[in-house]
């Protein structure tokens, strides 16, 4: 898969390769009448460009009132809601290179945050206050670092200490506390952890063992917990687990042959969102599922490339 990926880093928007040779059937999808149809979820789509480039889409958690929100030739993915759903950051090529760019819920004020040429970022992710956002940078081709800034861009910082290697997917974890992705390896094969640090440096921990190759991770406040997937690597299909935030109570929630990545909780931590691909990664789709892994749900269900979901809460959309 790393040579799929590579060759088609607009479609699949991934700054460094994922990795894995995997057997896919459909996912099967449950009883639907349990779940919570509150917020919006934002993902990356190639529907409207016949596989040429992805673009921004949003869409109610039940698959219906889908809304494209970005219109350009080149690639937009990796998309994430702020905390008060007011703005979406993404990753674009559109300046020639991958950036973090932010824009209004409506798909307005598309900005460029990062404005650096010579290095690519991506996967961004907002603080709980809506003040910071974390982001990933290659800065060689052996290593990829953590790195957050203000909203507005300014004052980008890299997180010192970090391991030495690959570390990306980064999302945050409380106030100062960064959840990533890690491998010594640049290829990915393994092994693959999640692992958190301070924004400072301090307080590095893996939470995951080795033999997982997990990677992938997001944070809920809602009960403390983390969702991530296993198999990061030249492995068979990932799968999606949950574990509390400490590394323990690890969880597998599914249990398909279908390769599911990017896993992302919901506001009320109650329900996790995910794609699901094919072996070849030609089509994949976004899916939502409750956290005790009951009512999975094919959100996209069609055959364009629908990837990289998150959910978030416009226009108070969530139910209290």
């Amino acid at each position: 898969m790393r040579s799929v990926i590579r060759s088609s880093r607009v479609r699949l928007g991934l700054l460094v390769a994922l990795a894995a040779v995997v057997v896919c059937v459909p996912l099967a999808q449950s009883a639907l009448s349990k779940l919570d149809k509150s917020g919006r979820i934002a993902f990356q789509s190639d529907r409207d460009t016949g596989g040429t480039n992805s673009n921004i889409y949003t869409v109610n958690p039940d698959g219906s009132d889908l809304v494209r929100l970005t219109y350009n030739s080149s690639g937009n993915f990796g998309v994430a809601w702020s905390p008060d759903g007011k703005k979406l950051a993404f990753v674009s090529d559109r300046d020639g290179n991958l950036e973090i760019y932010v824009m209004n819920d409506d798909g307005s004020g598309q900005t460029n945050l990062t404005n650096s040429p010579a290095t690519d970022e991506a996967a961004p992710s907002w603080s709980a206050d809506g003040k910071k956002i974390a982001f990933h940078s290659r800065v060689n081709a052996t290593t990829v670092d953590i790195n957050f800034m203000n909203a507005d861009g300014s004052h980008a910082t890299r997180v010192p200490n970090q391991p030495a290697g690959v570390n990306n997917f980064v999302t945050w974890m409380g106030k100062d506390k960064l959840l990533f992705t890690h491998s010594a390896d640049n290829d990915e094969i393994g092994p693959v952890s999640v692992q958190t640090i301070r924004t400072n440096g301090k307080d590095l921990r893996q939470l995951t063992p080795d033999s997982l190759n997990a990677g992938l991770g997001d944070w809920t406040e809602h009960g403390d917990m983390v969702t991530f997937v296993d198999n990061f690597c030249d492995c068979p299909a990932s799968h999606v687990y949950t574990m509390k935030a400490d590394g323990t109570k690890i969880k597998k929630i599914e249990n398909t042959d279908t390769n599911n990545l990017f896993p992302h909780w919901s506001p009320d931590g109650k329900q996790i969102t995910f794609s699901g691909t094919t072996p070849t990664f030609s089509q994949s789709d976004i899916y939502t599922i409750n956290a005790d892994g009951s009512n999975l749900l094919n959100v996209t269900n069609d055959s364009s490339f629908n990837f990289r979901s998150s959910w978030g809460c416009p226009d108070k959309t969530c139910k209290k």
